[in-house]
């Protein structure tokens, strides 16, 4: 566990509960803006690699009209 870490957990008691509340909600901000930005990348990595198997003829695409009817047929 790091100092700030430390200091931060040692602090918390001494806390309002609005002042936990906004430190709970800039917490959860970050989380999410860190998961998201993950997730971002690994979208695009996974579209790069959807289309470099396209291009290289690896996987047989499908027109959306019959995606659809098939989906629809079930």
């Amino acid at each position: 566990m790091t100092d700030a870490l430390k200091s931060i957990l040692a602090s918390i008691d001494e806390l309002t509960m609005q002042e936990k509340a906004v430190a709970a909600h800039k917490l959860l901000v970050a989380l999410d803006d860190h998961a998201q930005d993950h997730s971002d990348q690994q979208w695009y990595e996974l579209a790069q690699q959807r289309l470099q198997e396209v291009k290289e003829g690896a996987v047989e695409t499908v027109a959306w009209t019959d995606l659809k009817y098939r989906l629809e047929k079930r």
